[in-house]
């Protein structure tokens, strides 16, 4: 019986393609995507397009904060904020004590009492 060399590569695949689901190599293979589709879950991994929507988001809200960082320092007062007068006091060595009591780091924190 005379064969073309397709016929014998395509006889090799079939049996070769038989033996491998017949083997507990089919198995091995089903187990590893099952466990590759286990760990890509847990990853949580997400699409190209997904990345690429959260991307855009994240860039709009960068835009917006930086916006509103500019807001805020136009209207921010022009004169030192009170911790920070205190802290200059502190730093240039003038006596809370001589002149007015210093003034609270915290808005709800009450001055310290004179010595008696």
């Amino acid at each position: 019986m005379v064969t073309s060399p397709q016929q014998l590569l395509a006889d090799a695949q079939t049996r070769i393609a038989e033996l491998l689901r017949a083997s507990p190599a089919a198995d091995l293979e089903r187990n590893l995507k099952a466990l590759l589709a286990q760990t890509f879950q847990k990853l949580e991994l997400v699409t190209r397009d997904e990345f690429e929507v959260e991307r855009e988001r994240l860039a709009r809200l960068q835009t917006r904060l930086e916006a509103l960082e500019r807001e805020l320092q136009s209207r921010a007062p022009s004169h030192p904020a009170p911790a920070e007068q205190a802290a200059e006091r502190a730093t240039t060595g003038e006596d809370p004590a001589a002149g007015t009591p210093p003034i609270p780091a915290h808005p709800y924190q009450m001055p310290p009492q004179a010595a008696r």
